[in-house]
């Protein structure tokens, strides 16, 4: 694997891992102004880029034209809240109560 490519693949775990922190912590997505903040890409395409990486291998999903619409699909986060909205809908109650 060539020097480029390990780069893009520290900075893709980078985000990801950011994007985690940040929605669990906050319940939402960040935008992309304060992911380039708080990362160590501080280009908004460059982030955008990363972005839509993640999108394309199904990592997460959101809407370019909106903000803070950031979700994850593939982490514990994302499946528990899944099933959380899924026992709110069959039940009528919000999960752990």
């Amino acid at each position: 694997m060539n020097k480029a490519n390990e780069l893009n693949e520290e900075y893709e775990k980078e985000l990801y891992d950011y994007l985690v922190t940040y929605i669990e912590q906050h319940h939402y997505g960040p935008t992309i102004r304060e992911i380039a903040a708080n990362t160590s890409k501080s280009s908004f395409s460059t982030v955008k880029r990363y972005l839509d990486k993640l999108k394309q291998t199904g990592k997460i999903d959101y809407n370019c034209d909106e903000s803070r619409t950031i979700t994850l699909l593939t982490h514990d986060y994302f499946i528990r809240r899944k099933d959380d909205l899924r026992m709110e809908r069959t039940t009528g109650m919000a999960a752990g109560m």
